[in-house]
């Protein structure tokens, strides 16, 4: 259908803005992904100085020519309300301070000198730290990553006033709020922000806990964006209509117990429980917010049990790679579950917590029980019963972070070496299955090494892959080591994975591990 489009001139004392948009506005109208927003107003602004020309219809109403040799103009764009958070209409956390987009333009414009600066002293701090960490490749890398992870979220507030940072799960299924792309985001926000792990977490919680969640693991996601309004990945049909379509908006969250809205066999229990534990313990660990902590604690305890359980063997299920399909007796989930259990303990110790010997002591048996079935020579295998397989065991770093003492140094250098072995042009492989990899696990995997030639020639690759690939779109975290042709993902939150050797090194420095 085709659509009349606004536009509009505004002029201020300062500045001159322009915006556009439908002449009928159908904010949240549609969900999914790789779908283009056709909702909101898109917005030009430019100093005084500076004229901008206008067109319609292709022909140009007004045009001046600019003198200077250096022009600052800003784009941006207001979506009216950014979120559906279980049926609430959020707006985007912006519109706190500022009534229209053309006053945070106008207010932004008036402070440019102070506002570049500002962004300057950000880029200065990464790239120094940095170079001192990981040298010109890891600049490289940050430099390309952390604006498009903070830039694949969308920031607001609950109804009761709580920070919400919802990530959008790219190039994937378009979900919202997923907690196994959380995960690997957060060593960034752990850096610079703890609070945004919060708010990753905050909505995961809050469907976790109602009726028509069911199980007694974490669920996958929270909805489509930009709806929040219930896990929609692995989806059951319920009175015979398929609301797992994409362009659907359904509110699985209000529906009560008893409909098997889900489809147990495709879920990620011990991923993303997992991944949950781990997020809240690191989180509590270095900004020491026991109210969050304990707010969250039942549940939390529910889903450590659950690892505690199941998490030694785990059953054929899919992982965070599930584009690498199911797997049984996965070390590397293993692995996560084992770790996310001392981590957690370690939390509980905080709080003189009656469990926190238990799950840490269990973790510290699962940890030796798991050395003897993943081990095959020199390297570790990818699935308990494949001899002769291997994988990226990147859920490993916590140990190394915050002295979980499960592992010793020693078995960390010899994975890496292993890994090193396996190099291809760009990158070593996921594993033993496919040459394609992924970028946020290769750098999780050299940061266990405290060998720093080790660790930068493992990075190295993926700098390589970015430079010399033919697939050019936003950094992909998922591509091939041989031919460096992206797989699929573009342009996610994952990236912000990158900042693992910074995290590690904060903590180093700051002693937070020894809390």
């Amino acid at each position: 259908m085709k659509e009349t489009i606004n536009w509009q001139k505004l002029h201020t004392e300062t500045s001159d803005i322009v915006w556009m948009g439908k002449s009928q506005q159908t904010p949240l109208n549609s969900t999914g992904d790789l779908i283009d927003i056709d909702w909101g107003y898109f917005y030009i602004a430019a100093q005084k100085s500076v004229k901008m020309a206008y067109y319609r219809n292709g022909k140009m109403l007004e045009a001046s020519y600019v003198l200077d040799d250096e022009v600052t103009f800003l784009v941006g764009y207001d979506d009216i309300h950014a979120i559906n958070y279980f049926g609430t209409p959020c707006n985007a956390l912006w519109k706190e301070k500022h009534l229209t987009m053309y006053n945070l333009l106008e207010n932004y414009l008036n402070e440019i000198p102070k506002n570049l600066e500002n962004c300057q002293k950000i880029d200065q701090e990464i790239q120094k730290n940095a170079i001192r960490v990981g040298g010109e490749t890891l600049e490289f890398l940050t430099s390309l990553s952390y604006r498009q992870s903070i830039c694949a979220h969308k920031l607001i507030r609950n109804p009761e006033g709580e920070i919400i940072f919802l990530s959008k799960e790219c190039s994937s299924n378009g979900c919202i709020g997923t907690v196994d792309i959380s995960y690997p985001s957060m060593p960034l926000y752990l850096l610079y922000q703890p609070e945004l792990v919060k708010g990753m977490m905050r909505p995961v919680y809050h469907f976790a806990n109602l009726p028509v969640w069911e199980y007694d693991f974490a669920p996958h996601d929270v909805g489509r964006y930009p709806y929040v309004t219930g896990q929609v990945y692995s989806l059951n049909e319920v009175d015979n209509i398929q609301i797992g379509r994409r362009d659907t908006i359904f509110d699985y969250y209000a529906l009560p117990a008893g409909q098997k809205v889900y489809l147990e066999e495709h879920q990620m229990p011990i991923e993303e429980s997992g991944n949950m534990l781990i997020m809240n313990a690191a989180t509590f660990l270095i900004d020491q917010d026991e109210v969050f902590f304990t707010q969250h604690l039942t549940t939390n305890l529910k889903w450590a049990d659950y690892l505690l359980a199941f998490g030694q063997d785990p059953k054929n299920q899919l992982c965070t790679d599930d584009f690498a399909g199911h797997l049984a007796h996965n070390a590397n989930l293993a692995l996560k579950a084992i770790n996310a259990l001392a981590l957690f303990g370690k939390a509980l110790v905080e709080i003189s917590h009656e469990k926190a010997s238990i799950y840490q002591g269990a973790a510290k048996e699962m940890a030796q029980v798991w050395l003897q079935m993943a081990n095959s020579g020199e390297k570790t295998k990818l699935a308990f019963d494949q001899e002769d397989s291997w994988s990226l065991k990147y859920n490993m770093i916590w140990d190394q972070l915050f002295e979980l003492n499960l592992f010793n140094q020693e078995t960390r250098e010899q994975e890496v070496d292993h890994y090193l072995a396996q190099i291809n042009d760009y990158g070593t492989p996921l594993d033993s299955r496919k040459t394609y990899t992924k970028a946020d696990w290769i750098m999780w995997t050299a940061t266990l090494s405290e060998d720093k030639e080790k660790f930068e020639t493992m990075i190295a690759p993926i700098k390589k892959y970015l430079e010399e690939s033919n697939s050019r779109v936003p950094f992909s975290d998922w591509y091939d080591t041989v031919t460096a042709d992206v797989m699929n993902f573009k342009n996610r939150t994952v990236v912000g994975a990158i900042f693992m050797p910074l995290l590690k090194e904060q903590l180093l420095l700051e002693g937070r591990k020894n809390v």
